[in-house]
């Protein structure tokens, strides 16, 4: 689990901008531009990966998907998909990959606070005057999405997290449908908040539609509902889905459990 002091927040971001955030997972810093969209309600952040990481996770996807004795995370999800093999917080950490992800997520989930103006967040800090309150964060899941022609994913949430992301390893080239007067909507990502009519009556966005790139990466709300559509030609379009659980603690309550864990394994181990 990692965990982040909550502190003055910075200025969350319209989709125009980009603004540089280092990351200090296992002692490695990164400079990311990250930019946090607001297309409705809820906010979207979308970055790129730095290239350590994403070769990394290139590496230990197609180790993954090499092995016979992977394990296939399918049944639990929704996706018309069929590879889906699971990828281990154990794996991440051996990797060196888990505090990254972690860190990003909880620097989302600020900047989202910052925003909006988190009225659940200064309560916690009210009831809590001589505290530090701590960000926690843990992954629950992790998994790959080699999605081929014609596999897609409904429209779905996820469970037993409050964040979810994803990111894009390899995009390849689609066939063009070319049917007169539609959007190519092919291999897209779309997020849905609610339906609403055409915008410029409504005066407000529904859904949220991206042609995803490689080296992508968007985190979101768990609740937000989301589809990503087929394609037509050759090729995998492979990503990688997560779901993290974050909580706030005052710190103090944190070292405890923390201490009484140790006492526990301390007693096991007799």
């Amino acid at each position: 689990m990692k965990k982040a002091k909550t502190s003055p927040l910075t200025r969350g971001v319209t989709e125009s901008e980009g603004y540089q955030l280092k990351f200090e997972p296992e002692e490695v810093s990164f400079d990311m531009n990250v930019t946090l969209r607001k297309p409705f309600g809820p906010c979207i952040m979308n970055a790129q990966l730095p290239v350590p990481i994403y070769k990394e996770m290139v590496k230990v996807t197609d180790e993954i998907l090499a092995d016979k004795k992977r394990v296939n995370w399918g049944p639990n999800l929704a996706g018309q998909i069929k590879e889906e093999p699971h990828i281990s917080n154990e794996l991440l950490l051996e990797r060196d990959l888990f505090g990254f992800f972690n860190v990003l997520t909880q620097r989302y989930i600020q900047e989202s606070n910052a925003l909006h103006g988190s009225s659940g967040l200064h309560e916690i800090e009210r009831r809590n005057p001589d505290e530090t309150i701590v960000l926690n964060t843990n992954i629950t899941s992790m998994w790959i999405v080699s999605q081929y022609e014609n596999e897609y994913n409904p429209v779905h949430h996820h469970t037993n997290s409050t964040v979810s992301g994803v990111m894009y390893l390899n995009v390849p080239k689609f066939e063009k449908r070319d049917i007169y007067g539609k959007k190519d909507l092919d291999g897209n990502i779309e997020f849905v908040y609610h339906a609403a009519a055409e915008d410029h009556f409504s005066m407000e966005q529904g859904a949220f539609s991206v042609a995803p790139k490689e080296g992508d990466i968007f985190l979101f709300p768990s609740y937000l509902l989301h589809t990503v559509y087929p394609f037509i030609g050759e090729g995998e379009r492979r990503s990688v889905s997560f779901n993290v659980l974050h909580t706030y603690q005052p710190e103090r309550t944190i070292e405890e459990q923390e201490e009484s864990s140790k006492k526990k394994k301390t007693r096991g181990k007799k």
